[in-house]
């Protein structure tokens, strides 16, 4: 028994490892759109950082704001469906 990979093997992984990836422009425009919405998440719990505050807290208020772009609701009424989905389990927990 050997620990050693076949020669073929190791050269697969290493080029797999080292490859390039080379972007589109719009690969490039997704990436500065997960960035701005990253920044803006910051943005917004910026003032609710405060002594006494958990990250759980400020989990539920990123997940709303995350939810809101990414699960891509139609209209409003979708988007307070899932505000109260969210607000009965809290309460099914308490």
């Amino acid at each position: 028994m050997t620990l050693i990979p076949d020669t073929d093997t190791f050269e697969a992984a290493r080029k797999a490892h080292f490859a390039v990836t080379l972007h589109n422009p719009a690969d490039f425009e997704g990436m500065r759109r997960a960035g701005r919405l990253a920044a803006e998440a910051l943005d917004l719990l910026v003032p609710l950082v405060k002594p006494g505050v958990t990250t759980a807290e400020l989990d539920k208020v990123a997940y709303v704001r995350f939810a809101s772009v990414y699960l891509e609701f139609e209209d409003v009424s979708e988007f307070m469906t899932e505000l109260k989905t969210l607000v009965r389990a809290r309460a099914g927990r308490t």
